[in-house]
Order: C-alpha cells, then sequence, then structure tokens
C-alpha cells in the first residue's frame, strides 16, 4: 500500500486526502460567519429601504378610514393609466382594494376579488372593455364594481379621498357583464 501523497490523491484511488487541506481556525470561522450576518443585515435594511420609499397610504382613526391620498392626483392617475387603483390590504386582514373614479366623476372603492374567492385570485383590470375580470373564475365585473364588496368613498374638505373601512356594502346582485 502506498502512503498518501500530501499535494493530491490517495495513490491508486482517485480520492483526495482530506489531510491536505488547511484548517481554519475557530476564529476565522466566527470572523466568516460575522461577516455573513453582517451581509444579511445590509440586504435586509436595504430592501426594507426601497420598500418604505413607496408611497402606501396609512389607514387613519384607528383604521377605520382608509386615506388615499389626494383625490385630484388620484384621479388624474386613473385617467393617465386608464386603470383604477389597486391597494394591497391597508389593515393587513386580506382584503385589498381597488379604488377608481368613474367616468361621472364618482369614486368607488370595492374588494379586489370576488365574494368567496380564494386570495390568489386577485381581479384583473382590462383596459379595452374597462372591466374587471377573475382570473380564477373568468367571470367578468362592471368598472363600477358592482357584485363585489364595496365600501364609502368621499373627498372630504380637505381634498383627500377617503374610504371608511368600517362599513363594507354587501354586493347586490349583477346582471351579466359582457364577455
Amino acid at each position: 500500500m502506498t502512503e498518501p501523497d500530501a499535494s493530491g490523491p490517495v495513490a491508486g484511488s482517485g480520492v483526495p486526502d482530506r489531510r491536505a487541506r488547511p484548517r481554519r481556525s475557530p476564529a476565522a470561522a466566527v470572523a466568516t460567519a460575522f461577516a455573513g450576518v453582517l451581509v444579511g443585515i445590509v440586504v435586509f435594511l436595504v430592501v426594507v429601504r426601497v420598500a418604505g420609499t413607496r408611497s402606501i397610504p396609512e389607514p387613519t382613526e384607528e383604521g377605520a378610514s382608509f386615506d388615499v391620498g389626494p383625490a385630484e392626483e388620484r384621479g388624474r392617475a386613473i385617467a393617465r393609466d386608464a386603470t383604477p387603483l389597486l391597494f394591497a390590504d391597508p389593515l393587513g386582514v386580506g382584503r385589498d382594494i381597488y379604488v377608481h373614479r368613474l367616468a361621472d366623476g364618482r369614486w368607488v372603492a370595492f374588494e379586489a376579488r370576488a365574494p368567496g374567492a380564494p386570495t390568489r385570485c386577485v381581479l384583473r383590470w382590462e383596459k379595452g372593455p374597462q372591466r374587471l375580470t377573475d382570473p380564477c373564475s373568468g367571470r367578468h365585473y362592471a368598472a363600477d364594481g358592482a357584485g363585489l364588496v364595496g365600501y364609502p368613498a368621499r373627498v372630504d374638505d380637505d381634498g383627500r379621498l377617503l374610504v371608511d373601512l368600517r362599513s363594507p356594502r354587501r354586493p347586490a346582485p349583477v346582471t351579466t357583464v359582457p364577455a
């Protein structure tokens, strides 16, 4: 039998000699772990900073009213993009909402999922026909949210658009929106 050479595999076996590798000191292992944790913290802070720079309106009055922002500004954004505004649930209870300004100037707010639909079935806005489509059932809803759970929306004296999340309105029966 041949004695292993420190510079390569054990002769005839093709297996590297594990004794030939330099061993790390405990201090080097701790330094590597510390550096990994530090990199993780920096990445986390960058993600939080980037996510925090988006303008996400905050609920006010103990979660009762959702302050969508300046009504005129939001109305211009809707007109420019030809799409309602979609907000992740402002209260964190799984209730995403659309806020829309209709052609007649009325503001409407309604849930972004059909009643009873799973969380993954967020309604999609179709610009051409100006309607919402349920990606799971294929059902269509009108731009005013008829057939969906709605919420009162109003513009206050300061010109801010507020949605009252305390007062959900159950959907009324709806006629079929053309396909």
